[in-house]
């Protein structure tokens, strides 16, 4: 596909990662190719972003170069069928559900074994029955349930790349392998005076534990994604098209363009399009947040997905398939899971060199037990100590924890997000705007609704109730928004609209007509200063300090009244922009009106400062003079005119019922309008990053701790020795308790 910048970018699958490590091998392989521009590999969602010349890259040699480290590439499709990747996830999670059926059992009874001989005063005769039992039980524990730890090992000796996998293969290898030769070759043992001591129980141990804390991880992280799932089910499967008077029910995937469909009560809108037929209220809940549903009349958009709530609407389709709102939501959630917040390079960078290390100390420290421990020790004990600290190390300090702490705290934010009425485009966005200092905001359509609105009639002459027919009669013609506002207040009011004789239309000004006989004026103060009516100047300039709007009533002598018009401030940008003062930002508020209107509008609101009278690139302007202040700024809008300030600020909000343009050029969209979302976008960005730095300390501290002491430091002054078997269970452990801990982010109140 092409993105909006030219660039070629393909999304795929990608089978066999397990960690962060292995990602970090698949993009280090492919980054040296002159094809791909840039790779971003995420394990969790085991997908693969890349941004390629299409002049040059083949997809057939880069699978085999994939291939060759031990992975594979879905490379059929550009975008994987999420059913067939769920299919896929539950055949995996069934076949190690009938591993582990084998294997736990079986490592039970070994450990039974191994406590008795511990605590019992009398063990059990291990030669004759534990020894073979545990060779067996480890050769198909090994060879079965832990091949892929095997195959890990082979493909480091071959070709240098390591991962998780490797280190785990490599040590219940070397343990197997050790036991198995001086249990089959006595004399070799004899010769070598080692100690007649078997690993087969930490072969069988270690590998279940491992694979057990693998299988409950994937049960785990599957529901970090589960937002994607949600989206997906919200689909309808089929749709009842209406065409020549008949109704005919048809699969969603049959639907065509110009379609008009019968949507009824309780039934979800098969995709995006118009209503032509009846009025309902729609529940948009699951795509925008908001609990309320929507009135929707005849002219009026509707969703796809949405669920109509009780009247009977006809839609005629503008949007289908992969142009629909939904779809386009899901593509963007996708790629923003995909994406890196610029965190998890920390994480990415020690993981890609933390195995290596790992290998290379766990053999430092065996060579060291085999030296120096021999000399104070004994050589039976040394090769026993050492191979035990080995293992161990191999086994505790798997980098999978580290990997997993970035990635599950994005996703489960970007769902978090989702859930609340939050489109993030990606990662990036999702960490900066935690960090955001001020905030500028556009005024109409963020701050206020947009759309003129009858504040207050003033009555001179005339009550108020005339004042709004005679009004409402003039303009009932007219489509100049102030006209449209006067109108809708009488519509509301079911004010009686009159005749209009001799209408005159003054552009810019105003208008003129006679009803029932009488000639009036309705317009601004230019327009009724020609008929020179005396002017209530004072009530002017207060209505123009106020940020009102004056349309001024009169007839051949006198005014009659006043309709006050203004662009009302949305419900809860008070109570947002209150919020945002007590986190600690700045509020900015930018405005093409006079610097009156603005400042009013700026002081009802709470803004902290008002920059009026600006021009879109003006905007950008100021966008880019508070960042060079060195604050990470993030601006909201929703308007063409927004489009470059939106761009230049750190991180762009647009809202959802805004242009395209806007929305396009926005790092953050509002599904729904309101600025509370703004809160709830800070909040999450800023809980996401907690939960992040929580899971990357516990894991950075984990393995600090963890490996000397599974590398025998405190053995010789403290006799304590870290078991391979209690080992593979702490690191199973350390990565579940990261994901665990992120997954506590949904119950969060936001």
């Amino acid at each position: 596909m092409n993105n909006k910048n030219g660039n070629n970018k393909i999304t795929i699958g990608v089978s066999g990662m397990h960690c962060a490590s292995c990602a970090k091998i698949i993009e280090n392989k492919l980054n040296k190719e002159d094809s791909i521009k840039e790779i971003s590999v995420n394990p969790l969602t085991e997908q693969a972003e890349i941004s390629y010349n299409p002049e040059t890259f083949n997809q057939e040699d880069i699978s085999k170069k994939v291939k060759d480290l031990g992975y594979s590439l879905n490379i059929s499709k550009e975008n994987n069928d999420l059913d067939e990747i769920k299919d896929q996830k539950e055949k995996e999670l069934k076949d190690q559900r009938i591993k582990l059926s084998f294997a736990i059992p079986v490592t039970v009874i070994i450990l039974f074994f191994v406590f008795w001989n511990i605590f019992s005063s009398q063990p059990l005769p291990s030669d004759n029955i534990f020894t073979p039992f545990a060779f067996i039980a480890a050769s198909i524990t090994l060879f079965w349930i832990g091949f892929r730890f095997i195959k890990a090992a082979i493909r480091f000796f071959r070709t240098g790349q390591a991962n998780m996998d490797t280190l785990i293969g490599v040590g219940t290898g070397t343990a197997y392998f050790y036991s198995a030769i001086i249990l089959f070759f006595p004399q070799l043992r004899e010769t070598l005076n080692l100690k007649e001591m078997y690993f087969f129980d930490v072969t069988v141990v270690v590998v279940t534990l491992v694979f057990l804390g693998k299988y409950l991880e994937n049960k785990a992280k599957a529901k970090t994604s589960e937002v994607i799932e949600k989206l997906i089910n919200l689909q309808t499967k089929t749709a009842i098209v209406e065409k020549d008077g008949k109704e005919k029910e048809v699969l969603i995937n049959e639907l065509k363009l110009n379609d008009v469909v019968i949507v009824k009560p309780g039934m979800k809108v098969p995709a995006d399009g118009a209503i032509v037929f009846g009025q309902s209220a729609l529940d948009e809940s699951l795509l925008t947040g908001e609990s309320i549903p929507v009135d929707k009349k005849k002219g009026d958009e509707v969703i796809g997905s949405t669920i109509n709530s009780y009247g009977l609407i006809k839609v005629k389709i503008n949007k289908v398939g992969k142009d629909t709102v939904l779809s386009n939501i899901i593509k963007a959630i996708e790629r923003a899971q995909n994406s890196k917040a610029p965190i998890q390079k920390l994480a990415d960078q020690v993981a890609g060199v933390f195995v290596p290390i790992v290998l290379a100390l766990a053999v430092i420290t065996l060579a060291t037990w085999l030296i120096l421990g021999s000399m104070y020790l004994g050589w039976p004990l040394a090769v026993s100590l050492g191979i035990t600290c080995f293992v161990s190390i191999l086994a505790i300090a798997c980098p999978c924890a580290l990997g997993l702490a970035t990635p599950t705290g994005i996703m489960v934010g970007l769902g978090l997000a989702s859930k609340n009425g939050l489109l993030i485009k990606n990662a990036s966005s999702l960490e900066k705007f935690g960090k955001t200092k001020v905030i500028v905001l556009d005024k109409t359509g963020t701050i206020t609704t947009g759309q003129p609105d009858v504040d207050d009639i003033v009555s001179i002459q005339i009550s108020k109730e005339e004042i709004l027919r005679i009004s409402a009669s003039l303009e009932k013609g007219s489509e100049h928004p102030l006209a449209q506002a006067i109108v809708k207040m009488a519509k509301e009011k079911n004010t009686k609209i009159n005749q209009v004789m001799s209408f005159k239309d003054f552009p810019g000004r105003g208008v003129s007509g006679k009803i029932n006989g009488n000639k009036y004026w309705l317009g601004n103060a230019s327009l009724i200063n020609e008929l020179k009516a005396p002017l209530p100047e004072e009530q002017l300039k207060k209505l123009a300090a106020q940020g009102k709007t004056p349309v001024i009533l009169s007839d051949e002598k006198n005014v009659l009244g006043i309709i006050t018009i203004s662009d009302q401030i949305k419900e809860s940008a008070k109570e947002a922009i209150a919020q945002l003062h007590k986190m600690g930002i700045k509020t900015i508020m930018l405005s093409g009106d006079h610097k009156k209107t603005a400042e009013h509008i700026a002081k009802e609101a709470g803004i902290y400062k008002v920059i009026a009278e600006v021009s879109p690139t003006e905007k950008a302007e100021v966008v880019r003079k508070i960042k060079g202040q060195g604050k990470i700024t993030a601006m909201v809008g929703d308007g063409v005119n927004d489009a470059v300030a939106l761009v230049e600020a750190d991180v762009g909000i647009a809202m959802a019922n805004g242009s395209d343009i806007a929305i396009e050029s926005a790092d953050i969209t509002v599904l729904h309008g309101e600025l509370d979302k703004i809160v709830k976008a800070l909040k999450i960005s800023k809980l996401t990053m907690k939960k992040i730095k929580q899971n990357l300390f516990w894991a950075f501290f984990y393995n600090i701790i963890a490996i000397p002491v599974a590398a025998g430091v405190f053995y010789p002054n403290f006799g304590l020795l870290l078991s391979p078997i209690i080992a593979a269970g702490a690191m199973s452990f350390s990565s579940l308790s990261i994901v665990f801990n992120t997954l506590l982010m949904k119950r969060a109140k936001i």
